[in-house]
């Protein structure tokens, strides 16, 4: 029990909570096309290098199958991004606080491989809304990401609390400094940045 309501803290914390509860992130307006203008001038555009390079069988590389497998695994791999997850997914801020990392790395490697092949299993299966979005950053499709990241920064709390308390309580601090720093961008510097 007590993992999980830590757990749902973490969650509740993150900026990605925060701006879809008060509204501020948009719903998913679609799904990516393979069909629309911009995607047929994309292959054209690209069939025709891959000719002019002497490549055959072009139809084979660069057709309407892969160009829409290149955008869903783009757009998955977009929730591994560094700078997407902790400094600009929601223009000033990260989805997630910065302290989370190190609870994330710890929780993953202190973990079972159990453990790491059900977490695997579980971050593939909810990546999969995140690749057929249109919108290549969309917040809301991503909060089931957010909430599988959250449960690993849990495990690496409940390590660093039990075996490394001095790391924890700085980490500790470092959070309380960081969510203080987000709740002033919020109220002062977001609403300057949206006008």
């Amino acid at each position: 029990m007590k993992f999980l309501l830590t757990t749902i803290f973490l969650f509740i914390l993150t900026p990605a909570f925060i701006f879809t509860v008060n509204g501020r992130v948009s719903k998913p307006d679609g799904f990516i096309s393979v069909s629309d203008r911009e995607a047929l001038e994309t292959i054209n555009y690209k069939r025709g290098v891959l000719i002019e390079s002497g490549i055959p069988f072009v139809r084979l590389f660069e057709n309407k199958l892969t160009y829409g497998l290149r955008q869903i695994f783009v757009r998955m791999g977009n929730s591994f991004e560094a700078h997407y997850l902790f400094f600009g997914g929601l223009g000033f801020v990260g989805l997630m606080p910065l302290f989370y990392l190190p609870l994330m790395i710890t929780g993953l490697l202190k973990s079972t491989l159990r453990f790491k092949k059900i977490f695997v299993a579980l971050f593939l299966a909810v990546s999969v809304p995140v690749g057929v979005v249109s919108h290549e950053y969309n917040v809301f499709v991503r909060l089931p990401v957010v909430i599988l990241y959250c449960f690993l920064a849990t495990k690496g709390v409940f390590y660093l609390f039990d075996k490394k308390r001095r790391v924890f309580i700085f980490l500790v601090f470092f959070g309380f400094y960081e969510f203080l720093k987000f709740v002033h961008d919020y109220i002062y510097v977001y609403p300057t940045v949206i006008r």
